[in-house]
Protein backbone atom coordinates (compact mmCIF):
# COMPACT_ATOMS: atom_id res chain seq x y z
CA UNK A 1 0.00 0.00 0.00
CA UNK A 2 2.99 2.30 0.98
CA UNK A 3 4.26 1.85 -2.25
CA UNK A 4 1.32 2.39 -4.60
CA UNK A 5 0.78 5.75 -2.80
CA UNK A 6 4.13 6.75 -3.32
CA UNK A 7 3.66 5.95 -6.97
CA UNK A 8 0.51 7.97 -7.30
CA UNK A 9 1.95 10.69 -6.07
CA UNK A 10 5.42 10.54 -7.29
CA UNK A 11 5.39 9.21 -10.34
CA UNK A 12 8.57 9.84 -12.37
CA UNK A 13 8.75 13.15 -14.57
CA UNK A 14 5.25 13.66 -13.63
CA UNK A 15 6.47 16.82 -11.58
CA UNK A 16 7.60 18.13 -14.67
CA UNK A 17 5.17 17.34 -17.29
CA UNK A 18 2.47 18.74 -15.06
CA UNK A 19 4.99 21.77 -14.72
CA UNK A 20 5.45 22.21 -18.39
CA UNK A 21 1.66 22.02 -18.75
CA UNK A 22 1.22 24.88 -16.26
CA UNK A 23 3.77 26.52 -18.33
CA UNK A 24 2.00 26.21 -21.54
CA UNK A 25 -1.12 27.79 -20.00
CA UNK A 26 0.63 30.72 -18.47
CA UNK A 27 3.61 31.77 -21.10
CA UNK A 28 2.09 30.38 -24.27
CA UNK A 29 -1.59 30.95 -23.87
CA UNK A 30 -0.79 33.88 -21.70
CA UNK A 31 -3.40 32.64 -19.03
CA UNK A 32 -3.64 30.72 -16.27
CA UNK A 33 -5.03 27.48 -15.79
CA UNK A 34 -6.56 28.24 -12.08
CA UNK A 35 -6.66 29.85 -8.77
CA UNK A 36 -5.44 27.55 -6.18
CA UNK A 37 -4.96 27.68 -2.18
CA UNK A 38 -2.12 26.30 -0.60
CA UNK A 39 -3.28 24.49 2.39
CA UNK A 40 -1.07 22.74 5.07
CA UNK A 41 1.64 20.40 4.34
CA UNK A 42 1.50 21.37 0.55
CA UNK A 43 -2.09 20.43 -0.03
CA UNK A 44 -3.98 22.16 -3.35
CA UNK A 45 -7.31 23.07 -3.20
CA UNK A 46 -8.70 24.36 -6.62
CA UNK A 47 -10.56 27.34 -6.80
CA UNK A 48 -11.01 27.44 -10.40
CA UNK A 49 -14.26 28.77 -12.39
CA UNK A 50 -15.98 25.26 -12.43
CA UNK A 51 -14.27 23.52 -9.23
CA UNK A 52 -15.05 26.53 -6.10
CA UNK A 53 -14.02 24.07 -3.53
CA UNK A 54 -12.56 26.92 -1.35
CA UNK A 55 -15.65 28.81 -1.49
CA UNK A 56 -18.27 26.10 -1.85
CA UNK A 57 -16.13 25.04 1.56
CA UNK A 58 -16.35 28.34 3.22
CA UNK A 59 -20.51 28.77 2.22
CA UNK A 60 -19.63 31.42 -0.36
CA UNK A 61 -20.86 29.61 -3.54
CA UNK A 62 -23.94 28.30 -2.16
CA UNK A 63 -26.07 26.30 -4.60
CA UNK A 64 -29.24 28.14 -5.03
CA UNK A 65 -32.72 26.61 -3.72
CA UNK A 66 -33.75 26.40 -7.59
CA UNK A 67 -30.67 24.69 -8.52
CA UNK A 68 -31.26 22.02 -5.67
CA UNK A 69 -35.17 21.69 -6.67
CA UNK A 70 -34.02 21.39 -10.67
CA UNK A 71 -31.67 18.44 -8.95
CA UNK A 72 -34.40 17.01 -7.44
CA UNK A 73 -36.64 16.72 -10.24
CA UNK A 74 -34.42 15.54 -12.28
CA UNK A 75 -32.57 12.77 -10.31
CA UNK A 76 -36.22 11.65 -9.70
CA UNK A 77 -36.94 11.42 -13.38
CA UNK A 78 -33.31 9.27 -14.26
CA UNK A 79 -34.88 6.63 -11.33
CA UNK A 80 -38.22 6.69 -12.96
CA UNK A 81 -36.62 5.57 -16.08
CA UNK A 82 -34.30 3.20 -15.07
CA UNK A 83 -37.23 1.50 -12.87
CA UNK A 84 -39.58 1.34 -15.31
CA UNK A 85 -36.92 -0.98 -16.99
CA UNK A 86 -36.15 -3.02 -14.31
CA UNK A 87 -32.64 -1.26 -14.20
CA UNK A 88 -30.62 -0.40 -11.02
CA UNK A 89 -29.38 3.17 -10.36
CA UNK A 90 -27.56 4.73 -7.99
CA UNK A 91 -26.66 7.81 -7.70
CA UNK A 92 -22.93 8.68 -5.71
CA UNK A 93 -22.85 11.96 -4.19
CA UNK A 94 -18.98 12.75 -3.78
CA UNK A 95 -17.77 15.31 -1.24
CA UNK A 96 -14.91 17.61 -2.68
CA UNK A 97 -11.33 17.06 -1.41
CA UNK A 98 -11.98 19.97 1.33
CA UNK A 99 -15.02 18.18 3.25
CA UNK A 100 -12.66 14.90 3.74
CA UNK A 101 -9.41 17.06 4.63
CA UNK A 102 -10.95 20.41 6.05
CA UNK A 103 -7.83 20.08 8.78
CA UNK A 104 -5.11 20.58 5.82
CA UNK A 105 -6.85 23.95 4.93
CA UNK A 106 -4.84 27.00 5.49
CA UNK A 107 -4.79 27.86 9.58
CA UNK A 108 -6.32 31.33 8.31
CA UNK A 109 -9.98 29.30 7.24
CA UNK A 110 -12.31 28.51 9.64
CA UNK A 111 -13.13 24.53 10.13
CA UNK A 112 -16.64 24.86 9.53
CA UNK A 113 -19.23 21.66 11.07
CA UNK A 114 -21.65 21.97 8.24
CA UNK A 115 -20.60 21.95 4.53
CA UNK A 116 -23.52 23.79 3.04
CA UNK A 117 -23.25 22.80 -0.53
CA UNK A 118 -22.61 18.98 0.12
CA UNK A 119 -25.72 19.15 2.64
CA UNK A 120 -28.13 20.69 0.59
CA UNK A 121 -27.79 18.80 -2.19
CA UNK A 122 -28.03 15.89 0.16
CA UNK A 123 -30.87 16.98 1.96
CA UNK A 124 -32.97 17.53 -0.99
CA UNK A 125 -32.30 14.18 -2.40
CA UNK A 126 -33.39 12.72 0.96
CA UNK A 127 -36.64 14.15 0.21
CA UNK A 128 -37.02 11.34 -3.09
CA UNK A 129 -36.85 7.74 -4.07
CA UNK A 130 -33.40 8.47 -6.08
CA UNK A 131 -30.83 5.76 -4.75
CA UNK A 132 -28.34 7.81 -3.25
CA UNK A 133 -24.72 6.24 -2.18
CA UNK A 134 -23.16 9.14 0.04
CA UNK A 135 -19.20 8.59 -0.03
CA UNK A 136 -18.23 11.16 3.06
CA UNK A 137 -18.52 8.80 5.96
CA UNK A 138 -16.70 5.65 3.64
CA UNK A 139 -14.03 8.56 2.70
CA UNK A 140 -13.40 9.43 6.14
CA UNK A 141 -12.91 5.58 7.51
CA UNK A 142 -10.82 5.08 4.29
CA UNK A 143 -8.88 8.48 5.35
CA UNK A 144 -7.91 6.96 8.79
CA UNK A 145 -5.82 4.33 7.03
CA UNK A 146 -4.91 5.79 4.01
CA UNK A 147 -4.62 8.81 2.03
CA UNK A 148 -7.44 9.02 -0.64
CA UNK A 149 -7.13 12.41 -2.38
CA UNK A 150 -4.02 13.52 -3.56
CA UNK A 151 -2.06 16.17 -2.05
CA UNK A 152 0.65 18.19 -4.38
CA UNK A 153 0.56 17.32 -8.06
CA UNK A 154 -3.31 16.94 -8.37
CA UNK A 155 -5.80 18.98 -6.73
CA UNK A 156 -9.00 17.15 -7.60
CA UNK A 157 -8.73 13.97 -8.27
CA UNK A 158 -8.80 10.08 -5.97
CA UNK A 159 -5.73 8.62 -5.59
CA UNK A 160 -5.92 4.80 -6.15
CA UNK A 161 -6.78 4.29 -2.37
CA UNK A 162 -10.00 6.66 -2.99
CA UNK A 163 -11.02 5.10 -6.29
CA UNK A 164 -10.55 2.03 -4.40
CA UNK A 165 -13.36 2.79 -1.30
CA UNK A 166 -15.47 4.41 -3.53
CA UNK A 167 -15.34 1.30 -5.88
CA UNK A 168 -16.27 -0.86 -3.16
CA UNK A 169 -19.12 1.13 -1.76
CA UNK A 170 -20.81 0.63 -4.87
CA UNK A 171 -20.24 -3.45 -4.69
CA UNK A 172 -21.68 -3.46 -1.85
CA UNK A 173 -24.85 -0.96 -2.55
CA UNK A 174 -24.89 -3.34 -5.31
CA UNK A 175 -25.13 -6.52 -3.72
CA UNK A 176 -21.79 -7.69 -5.40
CA UNK A 177 -19.70 -7.61 -2.22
Amino acid sequence: RITEAWLNDSLPFRNLFLGLYARTWLYVLNSTHGTNVLGKDGDVYPEWPHAKMVSGYLGLTPFSPEFTEKAKYVYSGIQKYWDERNIKYLLGIIPDKPLIYRDHLPGTMPSWKSFPRYESIKNVLEETNVNVLYMKTPLLEMRKRDRVYNRIYDTVPWNGYGFQCVYEEICKSAGLA
